[in-house]
């Protein structure tokens, strides 16, 4: 009796255990998969776009990343509203996930380029991040970002680019940056299992890595896209030119929804009740 029963047993007890792990918090690292966006014809699946008034971002037929025409980016706006253009992940990812992307990029100042500027802070965000989150960018993100020169007399002065977790900012130094310059990025999470873990940083020219530890004070972070964001205060009205191209990056595989894994344990659990129903008879 033990062993018509064992299979639909265990059958049950796997489906609730799977059911509460999607519920409750993750109880470990989602599956990951490669994707890639050349951006040859268009901006693919990246479909979640919310800009300020003033911002012009999207697909360009050029080619000022350093691949072949076709490429994400434009004109970003300073302004105190969370801006972003990404792609939706469809699960909830956090720090217990190895995150990963690549790809090219440069940075110019715009035309409009002013003298002077009291705080020359306007930055863009290349990672993963969350569409809810404040437009102070204090939570639920990592990734890295570039910033116009800190020399705001300077319209042909060196972009800054660091490596940043929701409001640990300076968890690596400067990297600078020459104006229309095509740089290749490389930033790599890989977690420890506990919310914490080490994040690589390569770049740029000179493909120099270095390593940061990262930890758990920013506390549980749950983020649920992938792409650019670009939100500073202040109420300087500042603006850059930035592209982005050859695009690779890890997203979750999609999961079973929970409709289906209560359809599967509750099924689980009949099967089992059952099986012992028609061996007592």
């Amino acid at each position: 009796m033990k062993k018509v029963n064992q299979p639909f047993i265990g059958l049950a007890g796997i489906a609730v255990a799977t059911l509460l792990c999607s519920v409750a918090s993750p109880c470990q690292a989602h599956t990951m998969t490669w994707e890639n966006n050349n951006f040859d014809t268009g901006p693919g699946n990246w479909l979640l776009v919310q800009e300020n008034a003033a911002d012009s971002v999207g697909w360009q037929n050029s080619h000022n990343a350093g691949g072949t025409a076709g490429e994400l980016g434009g004109t970003f706006t300073r302004n105190t509203s969370l801006a972003y253009f990404g792609r939706g992940l469809g699960i909830d990812v956090s720090l217990n996930d190895e995150l990963w992307a690549k790809g090219k990029f440069s940075v110019t100042q715009s035309p409009s380029f002013s003298l002077p500027d009291i705080f020359p802070n306007n930055s863009v965000y290349l990672g993963y991040f969350n569409t809810s989150m404040s437009p102070s960018l204090d939570n639920d993100y990592i990734g890295w970002r570039t910033r116009e020169p800190t020399n705001n007399q300077d319209p042909n002065g060196e972009f800054r680019s660091r490596a940043r977790i929701a409001v640990a900012s300076n968890i690596t130094t400067d990297q600078n940056l020459v104006q229309g310059v095509s740089y290749a990025f490389d930033i790599h999470w890989i977690p420890s299992g506990n919310g914490d873990g080490t994040g690589t940083y390569t770049g740029y020219v000179g493909n120099v890595p270095f390593s940061v530890s990262y930890t758990t004070a920013m506390g549980p972070m749950d983020m649920n896209a992938f792409g650019l964001w670009w939100a500073e205060s202040g109420n300087e009205t500042r603006e850059f030119n930035a592209y982005f191209d050859n695009l690779e990056y890890l997203v979750p595989v999609p999961e079973p929804s929970t409709p289906l894994l209560v359809a599967l344990g509750g099924t689980a659990l009949w099967l089992t009740r059952r099986v012992r129903s028609v061996r007592q008879k």
